[in-house]
């Protein structure tokens, strides 16, 4: 299980950006205070919600005014398409806001469509602790196969309803989604973190193998920030191979970094780059860039155009104006209507 895209609304400094085709090995890139912790933490923030409660997530991060985009009223979005174990593009969304003083689950939600063209099946439908979920997902995909749904109403409207529906073999993909949120990993390069310990990338990178699994099981993802934090430099391309390896063999690896060195020994496709200017964080994409793959085919190191500043944004160099599109809220709807295209593409080819 992998995946595929994110979509992040109001947090932060993300008011609304994409991070699409994701690939094994995603590298993250960016100016001080453009926004990578805070990438790094939606996914923090998912797991603190599941674990807990929304509230609690968003009070550990000093509550909902601190935690929304700075002239929004929210909600806070957050979307992930992932592969299900039936090979199919799942969309998990959730929706955060407050009502009457308290922080809700504005909306959740977990779908997939049949086929490119047909009607999605919402497995799971929820508003403010209130919703339905699909409980004959096996005959999903069988022609004429009608959806019969449960009611449900849960005791605390900050709670998840994968957290309880997640439990039940028959609610096959909101397991697969908890277990998924439950069992990724953040992590970081800690310079007093003995070889043998679990939680943190050592000083010599050496104990990555034991951070990268989990109780006997890898990670399905794993994130590190700055793994070249106390590394030696010699190190840093022994630990992006470790990297891949892992991703390789069926993992997913996030990693942030301020290495030219780490970016030396990077593919284009993953890179992603951020680019904060007025308070918003967009994301660019090296990939998509004619001028960086023109210099990437004549031999340039990545490092190297870094180092140039032809990552417009992502170092200390002044970014190009965002567009008025850059400042747009969009309505949760018109957030939807973006996951609803986003599950219509067929599938972007692994690296």
């Amino acid at each position: 299980m992998r995946i595929e895209n994110i979509r992040i609304k109001n947090y932060r400094l993300f008011r609304d950006v994409e991070l699409l085709g994701l690939p094994k090995l995603t590298v993250v890139v960016g100016a001080n205070g453009s926004g990578k912790s805070t990438l790094f933490d939606v996914f923090t923030f998912l797991k603190d919600a599941l674990t807990h409660n929304v509230a609690a997530a968003v009070t550990r991060r000093g509550g909902f005014r601190e935690l929304v985009s700075r002239g929004t009223e929210g909600p806070i979005g957050i979307a992930v398409q992932f592969r299900e174990s039936g090979g199919r593009l799942a969309t998990y969304l959730l929706e955060v806001a407050t009502e009457n003083g308290q922080i809700v689950v504005a909306r959740e939600v977990l779908r997939y469509r049949r086929g490119r063209y047909g009607k999605p099946w919402y497995f799971v439908d929820f508003r403010c602790g209130e919703g339905s979920a699909i409980t004959n997902e096996s005959v999903y995909g069988q022609e004429g196969a009608q959806a019969q749904r449960e009611e449900f109403k849960l005791d605390d409207p900050s709670v998840l309803a994968i957290k309880g529906l997640g439990q039940f073999k028959r609610f096959r993909v909101a397991c697969e989604i908890r277990r998924l949120i439950e069992t990724w990993h953040v992590s970081d390069a800690s310079p007093g973190v003995e070889e043998g310990y679990a939680e943190h990338v050592s000083n010599t990178g050496y104990n990555l193998a034991r951070v990268a699994w989990n109780r006997g099981k890898p990670h399905p993802l794993l994130l590190v920030a700055e793994p070249e934090k106390h590394l030696y430099p010699s190190l840093i391309p022994g630990l992006v191979e470790q990297f891949r390896d892992f991703a390789s063999g069926g993992g997913q690896v996030f990693v942030s970094t301020h290495s030219p060195l780490l970016l030396d020994c990077t593919r284009l496709e993953e890179i992603f780059w951020l680019v904060k200017e007025v308070g918003i964080t967009e994301v660019r994409r090296a990939s998509t860039d004619d001028l960086l793959r023109d210099l990437v085919a004549e031999g340039d190191k990545l490092g190297d155009l870094w180092r140039q500043a032809l990552l417009p944004g992502a170092g200390p160099q002044p970014a190009k104006p965002l567009t008025r599109e850059h400042n747009r809220s969009p309505s949760f709807q018109a957030m939807m209507d973006g996951v609803e295209r986003l599950a219509s593409r067929p599938p972007t080819p692994n690296p």
